[in-house]
C-alpha cells in the first residue's frame, strides 16, 4: 500500500491532539495530521502485518507548489470577488497558502509518501524505535553472496595487485560499520528509517572522504611532476576507492534507493579504476580525480548538519552551504575539467588506444556526474 500523508513531527503530538488551530478551525474542520509514530504503533497494534519499507518526503516541493498555489490565488482576486467571495474568505486562504509554505520549507510539517508491505521474509521493519537490524533479513544471505564473488574475484587478481586486498576490505568494512551504526549511533531524533540510513550514510561518507583527503593532500605535496609517479600510496587510495564505490552500489541496491545515472556512473568508475590498478596503467592520472573527496566530506557534514535540525534560516546552515559550493567548484569542477583536458592533449602518450578511450570517456562521465550535481544543489 502507497500512502501520502501530511505529517507532524512526533514531539509535541501530545498537545496537538488536545488542541485546536488555524487550519483546522478554518480550513479543515475536524482534520487531524497523524505522526510517523503513531503509523508505525497503529499498524502494529491492528496486527495488519504491514510494516513501513520505504519513505519519501517531497514535503520542499510541496512549499514550492503552495507558493504558486497562492501566487495564482492573488493573481486572481478580482475574479473571486466577482464570483461572490469577499475580502475575508480570500485573506484566510491567502494566509492559509504562506501558512502551510512556511511549515514545509522549515519542515515543521512533513508530506510523506509511505510504502507499506507484509511481512514477508524480504522485507524489512521500520520500526522508529532505536533500528535493531540495517538490512532486510532476506538481503543477508545475498550481501554474503556478492562479497564471496567479490572476494574471490579480487583475489584472483591480486596476484597482480597486492593492495587490491583493500578494495574487498573497504567495501566489509562499510556493510559492517552500516549494520552497526544504524542500530547503535542512529539519532533517535530522525523519525523515519529513510532518515536514519541517509545519516549513517552520511558518517560512513565523512570518514572514508576525510581519510582519502588527508592521504591525497599529503602525497600531493610530495611530488615533484603530475601527473605524479605510480607508487604504493596510489595504488592503495585506488583499490581503497574501489572498495568504497564497492559499498555504495551495495548500498542502493539493498535498500533500492538507486537512481540509474548515479548506479550508471558507479558502474563506470568501478570499471575505471579495477582497470587501471589491474592494468597498473595511468594510476597517477586517476589519483588526481580523489581531489573530489574534499567535496565530498564537506557535503557530507552539511547533510549531517540539515538531518540534525539546522533550518536554512540559520547561519550555520548558509556556512555549510557556503563551503559546500566552495570545495564543490575548486575541488571538483575544476580538477576534472583540467584533466580531461589534459588527458586530451596528451592523448598520444596512451598506447594502446584503447586506454585513452576508456580514460577519456571516463572523465566525461565524470563531468556529466557534476553537471547533474550542479543542478541538484541549485534546488537545494
Amino acid at each position: 500500500a502507497v500512502v501520502q500523508v501530511i505529517t507532524r513531527k512526533d514531539a509535541g503530538y501530545k498537545e496537538y491532539c488536545s488542541s485546536s488551530d488555524f487550519i483546522r478551525t478554518h480550513i479543515f474542520p475536524g482534520g487531524h495530521l497523524p505522526c510517523m509514530a503513531v503509523m508505525v504503533e497503529a499498524a502494529q497494534r491492528a496486527q495488519t502485518e504491514l510494516h513501513l519499507v520505504d519513505v519519501k518526503d517531497i514535503g520542499l516541493d510541496y512549499a514550492v507548489t503552495l507558493h504558486e498555489w497562492r501566487r495564482r490565488w492573488n493573481d486572481n482576486k478580482s475574479n473571486l470577488l466577482k464570483l461572490g467571495y469577499d475580502e475575508v474568505f480570500i485573506r484566510k486562504f491567502d494566509f492559509y497558502f504562506a501558512y502551510c509554505e512556511a511549515g514545509f520549507s522549515m519542515q515543521y510539517i512533513h508530506n510523506y509518501i509511505i510504502t507499506w508491505k507484509p511481512s514477508l521474509h524480504d522485507t524489512e521493519e521500520a520500526s522508529l524505535a532505536p533500528a535493531t537490524q540495517a538490512v532486510p533479513s532476506g538481503a543477508d544471505s545475498w550481501t554474503q553472496l556478492i562479497l564471496v564473488v567479490y572476494i574471490f574475484l579480487c583475489g584472483v587478481c591480486v596476484g597482480r595487485v597486492e593492495g587490491l586486498w583493500l578494495a574487498p576490505g573497504v567495501a566489509m568494512a562499510g556493510v559492517l560499520a552500516y549494520k552497526a551504526l544504524l542500530p547503535l549511533l542512529a539519532p533517535r531524533s530522525l523519525n523515519t528509517l529513510a532518515q536514519k540510513r541517509s545519516w549513517v550514510g552520511a558518517v560512513v561518507d565523512l570518514n572514508f572522504s576525510s581519510v582519502v583527503s588527508a592521504v591525497f593532500v599529503s602525497h600531493v605535496f610530495q611530488q615533484t611532476s603530475l601527473p605524479p609517479v605510480t607508487d604504493h600510496t596510489q595504488e592503495a587510495l585506488l583499490c581503497g576507492v574501489l572498495g568504497f564505490y564497492t559499498f555504495k552500489l551495495w548500498s542502493m541496491v539493498m535498500f533500492k534507493t538507486a537512481k540509474l545515472g548515479y548506479m550508471a556512473s558507479l558502474v563506470l568508475a568501478l570499471i575505471c579504476f579495477g582497470a587501471a590498478v589491474v592494468k597498473g596503467l595511468f594510476m597517477g592520472h586517476l589519483s588526481l580525480t580523489l581531489v573530489s573527496h574534499i567535496h565530498s566530506a564537506s557535503a557530507s557534514v552539511f547533510r549531517l548538519a540539515t538531518l540534525h535540525g539546522v533550518k536554512p534560516t540559520d547561519r550555520l546552515h548558509s556556512l555549510l552551504k557556503f563551503v559546500s559550493w566552495s570545495t564543490f567548484i575548486v575541488f571538483q569542477v575544476i580538477p576534472h575539467l583540467l584533466l580531461t583536458a589534459y588527458i586530451w592533449k596528451t592523448r598520444e602518450d596512451f598506447l594502446p588506444e584503447y586506454t585513452f578511450q576508456m580514460a577519456f570517456g571516463g572523465m566525461l562521465g565524470l563531468n556529466l556526474m557534476n553537471a547533474r550535481l550542479f543542478t541538484t544543489m541549485l534546488r537545494m
